[in-house]
């Protein structure tokens, strides 16, 4: 699994009897994690020169082996998703949950059945930066980025055991973790400081891969089972009026462990690691990206565990700064309008990680309304929620007459196609804070007429069926109905004419 290493390690080892110092580069990224990985193999794909820094030396341990089946799909994007199943991670359809007193499982598995991924994250990081090395990225690990100046391109210096490099590159990508490699980022707490606790155990009592949570009154357990033998067993905990060290973190973690029903009997077990504490707390970068540079994964934004989805959103991350970095080399007229398009993509990843994690804290809150519930039970004003769309499961009758609602309209914004952010005409949709690209496979501006005219549910479903056919026609009708595109309220019509552009927009095909 990892006879590869070796190969990273040396990457900048002497040639030819001298060591190469220099470096130049399309990218250089600063972390190797799944965010940075994920952004390095995409930029290689692409075609650009790309260097990755990292600090580590992997395998290393990280906490967040639990993978829901929506990962599957980007890991196809990145090609690597046949990999990391031959790894023979656990594949648990679901989860045991104790969040309201009595013991639950609940299915987490895709629509295929497919179940999701206890991934032992020395492995899976492991897999997915080496992969990155294999098409062609350079890997200096481990390595220390130390400092980086910018005029029009950036000089990185960074350390290794051979030497010191410099690399000079035309966009940089800080993915280093929470406190990441750029200086000077302000960041915007998301919800209330959060600790966890954790350690790995043998003979842990745990006799089946599914991830087990369970909520106490002062925070709240998980555990995932590996496939090694082993399990990581976490506690997450309000740090406020607790005294703790680094050097003495057992004796609190077991005694918090001892008051969980679904995990006591771990106790019994052998711990085969220090318990390690680290800061869990939400919290985002207020500028993502700037002139020459961009952040992802926890350098960007770290959401509450509670939502459960960091190394998806991490992937998703790197797949989108890889689109920006590629734009903006590119295209550098199209600057502006792909830092914006990141800019949005963040604060809306912010506030509906926000909103999940803050939707389970409430739940506990109505069963617990202790402190560390209730606080975390409406998230943070700095941010806010995004607002449910009064969506329904109920059929739309043929003959309802609809109209253009006031809670959308009509906006230029980027989207990402393919590997590139460009220009399109997009539906806003006020009510879930949602933009809507395409309907039906067809890019919103070929329809965008035909939505406005009122009509009944039907009419409006047989303007758009030489676009896309009917069954799509008719599913896009009822889509933007549930989303309140288009309202059977008189109240919520929309009067005004929308002008739509009539030139082809660049990304938009006619």
């Amino acid at each position: 699994m990892f006879g590869s290493l070796q190969r990273i390690r040396n990457i900048s080892a002497p040639v030819a009897g001298y060591l190469m110092r220099r470096l130049w580069c399309d990218a250089c990224i600063v972390g190797g994690g799944p965010a940075g990985s994920s952004a390095a193999i995409r930029l290689r794909q692409i075609g650009l020169e790309v260097v990755v820094i990292e600090r580590a030396q992997f395998p290393r341990r990280k906490i967040g082996e639990s993978l829901a089946p929506s990962i599957l799909p980007l890991l196809d994007v990145l090609g690597v998703r046949e990999q990391v199943e031959s790894a023979g991670f656990p594949r648990p359809v679901g989860a045991t949950v104790r969040w309201h007193g009595d013991v639950r499982f609940i299915s987490r598995a895709s629509h295929h059945g497919e179940g999701g991924l206890q991934a032992d994250r020395a492995v899976f990081d492991h897999i997915l930066l080496n992969f990155a090395f294999q098409k062609g990225a350079r890997v200096l690990m481990p390595a220390l980025a130390v400092s980086a100046r910018y005029d029009k391109c950036w000089t990185v210096s960074a350390s290794t055991q051979e030497g010191n490099i410099e690399i000079t590159c035309r966009y940089l990508l800080d993915g280093a973790g929470r406190r990441g490699f750029l200086k000077h980022a302000r960041r915007t707490r998301l919800m209330p400081s959060t600790l966890a606790l954790f350690a790995y155990w043998t003979d842990h009592n745990l006799h089946s891969s599914e991830t087990r949570v369970e909520a106490f009154s002062d925070g709240w357990f998980w555990a995932a089972p590996l496939s090694n033998d082993q399990a990581n067993i976490a506690v997450f905990i309000d740090p406020k009026g607790r005294t703790l060290t680094q050097g003495d973190l057992e004796r609190p973690y077991r005694a918090l462990l001892s008051r969980s029903l679904l995990l006591r009997r771990c106790l019994e077990g052998c711990m085969v690691s220090p318990v390690i504490g680290c800061d869990a707390a939400a919290n985002m970068a207020q500028e993502p990206i700037g002139e020459g540079y961009v952040r992802l994964g926890d350098a960007a934004m770290c959401i509450d565990p509670l939502a459960g989805q960091g190394t998806h959103l991490a992937i998703m991350m790197g797949l989108q700064a890889a689109a920006v970095t590629n734009t903006v080399l590119s295209t550098p007229t199209c600057r502006e309008i792909a830092e914006q398009f990141y800019r949005n993509q963040v604060a809306r990843w912010a506030q509906h990680f926000s909103a999940i994690s803050a939707e389970f804290y409430a739940e506990r809150a109505e069963v617990d309304p202790s402190t560390f519930w209730t606080t975390r039970a409406h998230g943070f004003p700095s941010i806010g929620n995004p607002p449910r769309a009064a969506t329904t499961t109920k059929d739309l009758d043929p003959d309802t007459r609809l109209f253009w609602s006031t809670n959308a309209q009509f906006t230029i914004a980027g989207i990402l196609i393919k590997d590139r952010i460009e220009e399109a005409l997009v539906i806003f949709c006020r009510v879930g804070d949602r933009s809507i690209a395409f309907l039906g496979g067809v890019p919103v501006r070929q329809v965008a007429e035909h939505l406005l005219e009122p009509g009944r549910a039907y009419q409006i479903a047989a303007r758009l069926v030489p676009y896309m056919g009917e069954r799509a026609a008719v599913e896009t009708v009822l889509k933007l109905w549930q989303f309140r595109v288009l309202a059977t309220d008189e109240s919520e019509r929309e009067n005004h004419k929308i002008i739509v552009p009539t030139q082809p927009l660049m990304g938009v095909a006619n």
